[in-house]
């Protein structure tokens, strides 16, 4: 008789198996693995992620409608916050602890405050690893509780729509991942993040108000920051040598407006994105040449961009997205796998695309003489056609090409094999 084969998988240590389904995205297919065998079974139902998410009560229908518009809508809100509350009790009485809890809200207001407060404790009490907090963010916000910033079990905390001007100390030994959207952040803050979160990973401040221009972090441990639409933030420096991923996004107020990005000491940076409308040829050429392992470039609405030069041996994936005025783009990557532009002038020099995999170009129409132009049969058009086929034979040997061109007389879209 052939022996029965052991279950190695359900053998596992509980840290281990939660590891595992950490790595799930979908929460159905977090529940199917209790079909495997009843440890499993029991391992998900000690696998705790809680997702209060108030638009999905906001969209449930009522049978009968009882009142008005606003009664209706304080009625869901009642059965939110009684779910939420009776949800939390349960679990705390159970002894379970939450690895992640989500509280995604959709209004707010003063009666709100006692039970938010509650529930947030809760969630900090139940050795949490992972917090989200979603409010909306309007003039009323929910000013956030400081003990929020002191939950040493923490190790991913995302923070948007809130007032943090309680918070006056941070002690988060064990956070790798923080998000800021959406709120008012101070200096101090930041400060205080990198000296008292000594593994912290991966910082991303998203659509904050700054009470600062000047920004500087120095730490061995950050391998990815991202900085979206921070107004006032005009000057980053990054002391990180071990940064991997970088993403600046800058809000422009003014067209005089100067931005200064220091990446010197990033000396092993493989992904950057840059959105900066006033960045010039000096400023970019500048940056890249400081850069020397960079994998993966993007570039996007860098308006004052006009002539720039690309040259790398370890470039794999190019992206020159909607800069306006670029009119000249010398490309040396030979090891390119991956190139998007989009624009409407081809404005490459020189570029060997035979060892891409993926190419995807968007021709948008030209604007001349405040009238609208496409490919059509003027001098100017042919000549923009012509340099586009020229551009494309070089495509003869790629694994892939879309091309998309937006004109007055024809929309069409060609793939590789097809000779223009």
């Amino acid at each position: 008789m052939k022996e029965r084969p052991v279950d190695l998988i359900s053998q596992l240590p509980d840290h281990i198996i939660h590891q595992i389904l950490s790595f799930l995205r979908c929460k159905k297919d977090v529940a199917r693995t209790s079909v495997l065998s009843k440890r499993w079974k029991d391992i998900w139902a000690s696998f705790l992620i809680l997702d209060f998410d108030q638009r999905n009560f906001q969209m449930m229908s009522s049978r009968k409608e009882t009142g008005s518009a606003e009664a209706e809508t304080k009625k869901k809100k009642e059965i939110f916050r009684s779910f939420v509350s009776n949800t939390l009790q349960s679990r705390i009485e159970q002894g379970s602890s939450i690895r992640k809890i989500s509280f995604r809200l959709t209004s707010f207001d003063g009666d709100m405050a006692t039970d938010i407060n509650k529930w947030i404790k809760s969630a900090t009490q139940s050795n949490t690893q992972e917090l989200d907090l979603h409010f909306p963010s309007k003039k009323k916000l929910y000013t956030l509780s400081h003990n929020v910033f002191t939950v040493e079990t923490l190790t991913a905390l995302c923070i948007s729509g809130c007032n943090l001007k309680n918070v006056k100390v941070v002690n988060l030994p064990n956070l790798r991942k923080l998000c800021l959207e959406r709120l008012h952040v101070r200096e101090k803050i930041i400060q205080d993040l990198s000296q008292d979160c000594p593994l912290l990973e991966d910082l991303r401040l998203i659509h904050c108000s700054t009470g600062f221009r000047d920004l500087l972090l120095s730490s061995d441990k950050l391998r990815r920051v991202d900085l979206h639409l921070c107004r006032r933030l005009h000057k980053v420096e990054l002391r990180a040598p071990n940064l991997e991923k970088f993403w600046y996004h800058h809000q422009m107020f003014c067209r005089q407006e100067q931005v200064e990005l220091d990446l010197a000491s990033c000396s092993i940076l493989k992904s950057l994105t840059v959105e900066i409308p006033s960045m010039t040829d000096e400023m970019f050429q500048s940056l890249v040449s400081k850069l020397p392992v960079l994998e993966q470039l993007s570039l996007c609405e860098c308006n004052k961009l006009k002539t720039i030069t690309i040259s790398s041996h370890r470039l794999k994936k190019l992206s020159l997205r909607d800069c306006k005025k670029l009119k000249e783009a010398d490309i040396d990557t030979p090891n390119l796998v991956s190139f998007e532009y989009k624009g409407k002038e081809m404005p490459f020099l020189s570029m060997n695309p035979s060892g891409l995999i993926e190419a995807n170009i968007y021709l948008q129409r030209g604007v001349q003489n405040q009238t609208r132009v496409g490919f059509c049969d003027e001098e100017d058009d042919r000549a923009r056609f012509a340099k586009l086929q020229e551009f494309l034979g070089k495509f003869d040997h790629s694994k892939g090409l879309k091309l998309i061109v937006h004109s007055k007389k024809v929309n069409f879209s060609c793939c590789t094999g097809v000779n223009l």
